[in-house]
């Protein structure tokens, strides 16, 4: 069966560590599964999460087929990032498919936000969210 599109999956972990899971079923659907590399939360601050999920991206785009990204927990959050922003421009991606994300984890009722050593504000620095970076990280 030949690929139907590649899928650029972004594991979970709270962006501090790489959980591995099994996502050899998007490959029975004919997909190529490509397990994205990006920093973590101890290696470096947003944006640089996005911009490494961004370099994978285009090489996946080199396949020539439909682009999808997908991811699990904390690598959900950064695939709705990465198919909402886009990798060259917003739109370029062709499917997000983001499982259990944190949509908002800086919200006052999401439980770790009032936990010491939010995971979340690691990754994100002093800034506490991407969308108060200046307006050329935040596209």
């Amino acid at each position: 069966m030949a690929d139907k599109a590649v899928t650029l999956w972004m594991h979970g972990g709270g962006w501090y560590s790489r959980e591995t899971s099994d996502v050899s079923w998007l490959e029975l659907l004919g997909l190529t599964v490509i397990h994205a590399r990006f920093r973590l939360s101890g290696e470096a601050n947003w944006p640089a999460q996005l911009e490494d999920l961004r370099a994978e991206a285009r090489a996946a785009r080199m396949a020539g087929v439909p682009l999808i990204v997908a991811g699990d927990s904390s690598g959900g959050h950064l695939a709705l990032h990465l198919g909402l922003r886009g990798v060259d421009r917003p739109g370029d991606v062709d499917a997000i498919m983001a499982f259990e994300p944190p949509v908002d984890p800086l919200a006052g009722d999401w439980p770790r936000t009032r936990v010491e050593g939010n995971p979340c504000t690691d990754c994100w620095g002093t800034c506490r969210h991407p969308a108060m970076r200046p307006p050329a990280t935040a596209r």
